[in-house]
This record gives C-alpha cells, structure tokens and sequence, in this order.
C-alpha cells in the first residue's frame, strides 16, 4: 500500500488515556463535558484527521494536545511529556492564518524562529527554503493585504513549519477556502508532508467538518460524535501513498466511494437526534497500532 510508514513497534508521539474535559457550569447550569472517555494513541509519522459535527469535542482534543487545556480526568502526552503551550516539539495552524498585518511574508514566516536561536543568516537561509517550498518566494516583500486568502494560507503553513516541529496540529485549516483553491492548497500540504521520507514525516493531527478531506489526506479517520463528545469509529485508510498526484483517481475509487459513504452515514445517524441508549451499539475500529 505504497510507502505508508510501518505502524508496527512504532512509538506513540501522542497519547490521551481516559480523558475527560469539563468546562466549569453557566448562568446556573451545570458543567458542560466536553469530552468523555476518550482515548487514542498516534504513532510517530501517521497522519490522524479528527472529523464529526461541531461541538464533538475535535478542537478540544487538538488544544489538550496543544496543551492550551487540561483534561479534568485522565491524561495526555505529547513525546512522552505533559504538553506545555509553547513547546517547540509541536506546531499549531488554525483556520484563520493569523497573520501580522504590519509584517511582510517573510516575516510573518520567521516569526517562530526568532527566539530559537541561530543566526540571522540560517534563520533567513530557512525563511528563504520555505517561501520556496510553499510557492510564495515572489512575495517575500508582501504584506498579507497584498495577498489572496490561499496564499495567507500558504503563509502560515510556512509559519507553522518553520521551527521544524516534529508534530503538526491543524484545526480546519482550509475550511475558509473557496472548494479550488482548497484543493490546490490539499494538494500542496500533502506533497510537502509525502516529500518526506516515511521515517522522518510529521506526526499530524488534523481536524476537519469534510469528510471527503479526512479521507482523502489522512492514514487514518477518526470519527467523533457530541453530546458529550467521543470516538465513535477509529479506522485505518488504506489508500496508497504517494496520493498528491492522484488525488482525483483516488477521489473516484471504489475503495473511497465505499469509505466515504460507510463513514458518511454514521455522521448522518448523529444529525439525526440527540445521543440515546442506541449509541451503546457503536464500538471503536481499533486502528492498526
């Protein structure tokens, strides 16, 4: 199944055990549990996309990865350790790119390595590889009013990748993109994250509502429902890799028509109504480990 890293004896980069989040209560009611029972573990390398309807609990879990949370119960690590916001070993992109409006491209771009270290010859040296990498080399001088809403985009993931975090926490960021230019930037993060040898690849977490994008980019799908939230199905994506030059072959496979359509209606059934006893029946697809 292409060059897909082996998940045998892999070593689990990020880990969240029993984990429940609750937010203290409002105007009177009482806490609201945001996540219950949650529990997963990621492998060095694998690329993870979080997808379900909002208020399921994905951009709590990538922020307890982030360590902008902490559970109420149970626990999280990131390469072994409690996450501690800040912490160069993971690199967060939202939706939004964030940018400083009084800064050019490049150094929006550079922003994260200012305080790194090194000198000012290897942090522009980096800056440099990175415009290039990411297709905005001719914009360098820019300011981020001068550039379209893809190429902010593209800025940030340069941002983003710029320290050289060894795991890359994504919360919907091509969501506020028109469906071509989303495309073109799936396409460009998935040829910068496959460029990679399969033992030195990003370990990713990346949340998203499209769940033709979570298939389409990620080794894995896990599906969350609400109310509160939890892992409903973890499945493993046997799509062969190197995807970025097929990205519509696989698009219009039978293997993807019968993924999307499985997963589909799981998100469907939750649309349908409020959690009841029947949700009992849904058991996890444990992930090969």
């Amino acid at each position: 199944m292409g060059d897909a890293p082996e998940r045998t004896g892999a070593r689990h980069v990020l880990e969240a055990t029993n984990v429940q989040l609750s937010y203290p209560p409002r105007g009177g009611s009482g806490p609201v549990t945001a996540l219950e029972d949650v529990s997963i573990s990621i492998p060095q390398g694998q690329f993870v996309s979080l997808v379900g309807a909002s208020g399921c609990g994905k951009t709590s879990l990538l922020n307890l990865f982030a360590g902008l949370l902490h559970p109420t119960e149970g626990t999280v690590t990131v390469g072994g350790r409690t996450p501690v916001v800040g912490d160069a070993v993971a690199g967060y992109m939202f939706a939004r790119d964030g940018l400083l409006p009084w800064r050019t491209t490049a150094r929006n771009v550079g922003l994260g390595l200012e305080n790194r270290g090194g000198t000012t010859a290897s942090r522009r040296a980096r800056v440099t590889e990175l415009l290039e990498l990411v297709g905005l080399d001719r914009f360098a001088d820019s300011y981020p009013r001068q550039l379209s809403q893809g190429m902010r985009q593209r800025a940030a993931l340069a941002r983003t990748l710029a320290p050289e975090p060894s795991v890359l926490l994504m919360d919907e960021p091509f969501a506020a993109l028109d469906a071509q230019t989303k495309l073109r930037l799936q396409a460009e993060f998935l040829r910068i994250w496959e460029g990679a040898a399969p033992e030195e690849r990003q370990t990713v977490v990346f949340v998203t509502h499209d769940l033709q994008e979570a298939l389409l980019l990620a080794d894995r799908v896990v599906v969350m429902l609400p109310r509160p939230g939890r892992i409903a199905v973890d499945r493993t994506i046997e799509l062969p890799r190197p995807r970025v030059d097929r990205l519509g072959e696989i698009m219009f496979s039978t293997r993807f028509r019968t993924l999307h359509e499985e997963l589909f209606h799981l998100l469907e059934g939750d649309l349908a109504g409020p959690a009841t006893t029947d949700d009992a029946k849904v058991r996890p697809v444990e992930a090969s480990a």
